[in-house]
């Protein structure tokens, strides 16, 4: 980050590995960087334990949402996103260890984080870009859809979120 002062905001790509430190999968992470705003709303890659912040991103405006238990971290890199580029580090320098209980593992969870960022974020869009809100709309579909075995329970979600997302 020092020799890019204009990036509020680095993290790398990461290796996951069980909880007994078993090696999984490498995430080529690094690959979301520059101007990654709005995109960031629809699809967040980003590892919090990958991340580096600038200590000055914290002001009025960018604010860690404390009271909530899941999609906090992608609120923050979200709103940072629209301040700043991102800088993404292919090399994985981080390891990310993940269990049944882990947030990246259980689909519903993973719905409630998605909700809370729609909730925290989706005003921020402007209504100049509706194309974008149908995008993100087809996104989350395909997201929800592959990592969820229930069909009802996508198109319930995908009805919630419709109101808040505009045309």
């Amino acid at each position: 980050m020092e020799k890019n002062l204009d990036v509020l905001l680095s993290h790398t790509s990461y290796q996951r590995t069980d909880i007994e430190k078993k090696y999984i999968e490498t995430v080529r992470s690094g690959y979301f960087t520059g101007n990654v705003y709005p995109k960031i709303i629809g699809h967040c890659p980003i590892a919090t334990p990958t991340v580096m912040v600038r200590r000055r991103v914290f002001s009025e405006e960018i604010k860690f949402k404390e009271t909530l238990s899941v999609g906090e971290d992608a609120i923050l890199w979200i709103q940072i996103a629209r301040k700043s580029p991102i800088l993404g580090i292919e090399e994985p320098l981080s390891t990310v260890r993940i269990d049944k209980r882990s947030a990246s593992m259980n689909p519903r969870v993973q719905i409630k984080g998605i909700i809370n960022i729609i909730n925290n974020t989706l005003d921020l869009i402007p209504s100049s870009w509706p194309e974008y809100s149908r995008c993100f709309q087809q996104e989350l579909f395909c997201f929800v859809g592959v990592k969820l075995d229930a069909r009802s329970e996508v198109i319930n979600l995908l009805h919630e979120l419709t109101g808040r997302i505009r045309d």
